[in-house]
Order: structure tokens, then sequence, then C-alpha cells
């Protein structure tokens, strides 16, 4: 049967071996290699293809490694997918998907079609970026290789939709990563102002002001002296700087009002110039803030002056840790210091009161004063 099915041979005048089947009055015919036996080994696989219920050009196709007319890669699906983002997100979200499109722009991925990606090639995927160093030295996160996925899968949902890619999503095989949340101590007010005092003077206002105001790393990087009001001591978040795109105005400290007024420009200020800048005149990015914050860290430590055995976290998402938790230690309402940090749920004000294990050990306290002790209660009985 299957030499009836078709033939392999030669053409004149054209290099390599052909293979031509005739099926439902069609003919078909296509170069399959450049040796015969590998031309023998095509039609084979075609002929079971066509056993199985296929057509010869589908079959073809598949066994020739062929894709269908309007095939995409990673590459240019991804290219499309920002390009659509460009119609229905905000500034602040089409930045995080932008970044994160290098998981697959900048991997092997990239120059693989859409239709020829299953669970298999997923998984390589992902392990190759669990197994690569970053430029600190330290392997990706468990968290950064879930957002990738999360990412991956989106842009398979999006084709999808568009008829790009069809069948299972494959990134949604892939086992996710096991997150282990690193259980780090805030900073307390002593602390944070050990951490200042050994702070350099570039490094200075920048991180009294995270400590002292709670302002999230976004809207340190993008507040302007025009934000700023010493009259008033107050900051203003403005509305297209704010996470929860409200806006909010935050009193300001004598420390740091002190400290900003310290780097004003004595020249006339641009409303659009930044307040935070290095000395060189480049913005802050998150590897030097933690650079110069884990030098701080360590002349407070060797001064003694901070916890012992404690992991602080060092990044402004840390620093705003410290100054919702230190209020909430004072015995601040998560009313004010949930409007004070701009949070637009009530729980994730609340969420804060677990930060501190001070806060966890005065309720503890709290409650056994009130229950006295059995004992003492039992004595008094016998007296």
């Amino acid at each position: 049967m299957r030499r009836q099915f078709g033939s392999v041979r030669q053409r004149k005048g054209r290099d390599g071996w052909f293979i031509s089947i005739r099926r439902d009055g069609r003919n078909y015919t296509r170069r399959a290699a450049s040796t015969k036996k590998k031309a023998e080994q095509v039609l084979a696989k075609v002929w079971v293809l066509c056993q199985d219920g296929a057509s010869v050009p589908d079959a073809l196709s598949y066994a020739l490694n062929e894709r269908p007319a309007g095939a995409l890669t990673w590459k240019q699906v991804v290219a499309k997918y920002l390009e659509w983002l460009e119609t229905i997100r905000t500034d602040e979200n089409k930045k995080k998907e932008t970044g994160r499109s290098g998981c697959i722009l900048k991997s092997g991925l990239a120059r693989a079609f859409v239709t020829d990606t299953d669970r298999a090639t997923a998984a390589r995927w992902i392990d190759t970026h669990r197994n690569r160093t970053t430029r600190f030295g330290t392997k990706t996160s468990p968290k950064t290789l879930n957002r990738y996925l999360s990412f991956a899968s989106s842009v398979w949902q999006w084709c999808e939709e568009r008829g790009y890619a069809t069948g299972a999503n494959p990134f949604r095989q892939v086992k996710r990563s096991r997150e282990i949340p690193l259980d780090k101590t805030p900073l307390r007010a002593d602390e944070l102002m050990a951490v200042v005092e050994h702070a350099s003077e570039e490094f200075l206002p920048l991180l009294l002001t995270a400590g002292s105001t709670g302002m999230r790393a976004g809207e340190l990087r993008r507040l302007t002296w025009a934000d700023v009001n010493f009259d008033e001591s107050v900051i203003w978040v403005r509305v297209e700087s704010e996470k929860t795109n409200r806006g909010r105005v935050v009193p300001m400290t004598d420390g740091v009002r002190e400290a900003l007024q310290a780097i004003r420009p004595q020249d006339p200020i641009h409303p659009t110039r930044r307040v935070f800048l290095r000395a060189n005149g480049k913005p802050w990015t998150n590897w030097t803030f933690g650079n110069r914050m884990e030098s701080a860290v360590k002349g407070a430590q060797g001064a003694d002056k901070l916890r012992p055995h404690a992991r602080h976290d060092l990044t402004p998402k840390g620093l705003r840790d410290a100054f919702i938790t230190n209020l909430a230690l004072l015995g601040v309402g998560w009313e004010v210091y949930g409007k004070l940090a701009g949070h637009a749920n009530a729980s994730t004000s609340r969420r804060y009161l677990g930060i501190a294990q001070e806060v966890q050990r005065d309720a503890i306290d709290l409650l056994g004063s009130r229950l006295g002790s059995p004992r003492k209660g039992a004595n008094a009985e016998s007296a």
C-alpha cells in the first residue's frame, strides 16, 4: 500500500530527492531531502499521517517541518502584543509589560514559531531563565520566573483570541516555582535614624524622605521641585505619579524639610526638574539605591545601633513598610497611616499591623494582663 501511495525520485536539473504522491485525483510533488534515504523516511511519515486521517497538504507541511501561511514567530507576536497594549493600558502598566517582554525577546524562544510551542518548549524556556545568573551574581528568583510565565501565558491567550495560536496554553501546563516569603524586619525609628547618620551626603535626602513619608519608589523618582511646597511643608504626589491614580498630600517632617532645602538649587528651578538626582545628574536606580543603602546599614551595624540577627529590607518598599509600621507602633490608626501611604483599600492598611512583631507582642501581653495567672487565683482561694 505504501508503494502505491507515492514514490521517491530525482528531477532533471534539480538538486535533491522529491516525493510524488497521487491521492483523490490530485498529484503532489515536493522536494523532500538531499538524500534518497531521508526522502523515503519523509514519505513514510506522510503515509502514516494520512492513514491517521490527515490530509496530504497538512501531512506534507508537518513532515517537512513547514509552517502554515501567516505563522508568526514569538518576536513578531510580542511586538504586536505591545502595540495592542498601547491602546488599553496606562503608562505604568505598559512599562511593566515592556520590561517583562525581554524574557521572550532576549531568549531563543523569540525565533521560534508560536504554532510550534508546546509544553516541553515552554519548560525548556523557563529552565533557561532559572539557570541563568543575573548581573548581580544571583539566580533568577522564583517570583520573577512566575512573572515570566504569566506574561508568556497572557501573550499566548492574546494570540489564541486572534487566531495566531490554537490548542491548550503550554505555559499554564508548566509548574510554577514555589515562592518562599522572607521574614524581613522593618527598621524602627531609632534604627532608621542610625542608618541615616551613616548615609552618604548624596544619598541622605532620598533615604530620609523615603523613610519619613512612606512614598513609593516611583513617586520618589518622579518627584519634581514644583511638587514640594516649603511654605506649607507638604509634598504633593500627583495623580499620574501615584499607583492608585488618586493623588495625595504628604506632610514633611522638619528633618525632611531641612534635607530638601539643603539640596534645593539656587538658580531658577524649572517645574519639571527632578528632586532626587545623583551627583552626576543621572536618576537613581534600584541598583544604586540598594548599593548606598547597604553601605549605610553596614555602618550602622558596625556601631551596634541595629538589632542583631535581624533581616532588614533594604529596598524603597522596605522603607515604606518601616514608615507604616513605625506609625502603627506609635498607636496611629490604620485609617490615618493608610491615607498617608495612599492605600486604595482598607484591607491593605490593616495588613501592615501584622508586619511589626512588637505589635503582636503588645497584643498578647495586653491579653495576658487581662486574663491574669490561674495559679495566683488558685493560691488566693486556698488562702
